[in-house]
């Protein structure tokens, strides 16, 4: 491997699969994976969210900020990472394009898609499970409406089956 510095940014619905595939990624390249839901939860003390919901737009605001802040540093000290989450919006994406490109990382980005069926029995188990995620199908379908196109750089990976 060589000593180039690489993010790998995961972004799609929820219940798309970006935890699974970053784990895989992290795993196999030894990298760290940093997740959105994992900082939300560390951040705001929510290890089980039993509703249906999306993350309030403060935890939004602070999540992001936080994951960015994190890669940066990582990145700083010499760490290549995997970063997945929603990352609805251009500006949640860019934060994290423009934190590779200030580490002189290489950058590759990953959409994840799903079919809708398999997406709300994976979240329909996680709710009954317990999880850190707070979307459900309700939050999912907000989420849906409300995700801006994708950057055609981002190589679309389906995980409709494992």
């Amino acid at each position: 491997m060589s000593n180039q510095l690489s993010v790998v940014l995961i972004i799609g619905l929820p219940g798309t699969g970006k935890t699974t595939l970053g784990e895989r990624f992290a795993s196999l390249l030894g990298w760290t994976l940093i997740t959105t839901e994992r900082i939300r939860a560390d951040l705001f003390g929510s290890e089980t969210v039993t509703e249906d919901r999306d993350f309030t737009p403060d935890e939004i605001a602070i999540t992001y900020r936080a994951v960015s802040l994190l890669a940066r540093h990582l990145l700083s000290a010499g760490a290549s990472i995997v970063v997945d989450g929603v990352f609805r919006s251009h500006e949640q994406r860019q934060l994290i394009l423009d934190v590779a490109k200030d580490a002189g990382a290489t950058f590759l980005g990953v959409h994840t898609t799903c079919s809708e069926l398999v997406v709300i029995e994976r979240l329909t188990k996680r709710k009954t499970l317990g999880t850190v995620s707070p979307a459900g199908a309700i939050g999912y379908q907000k989420i849906k409406n409300e995700f801006e196109p994708i950057d055609p750089s981002f190589i679309r990976v389906d995980t409709s089956s494992s």
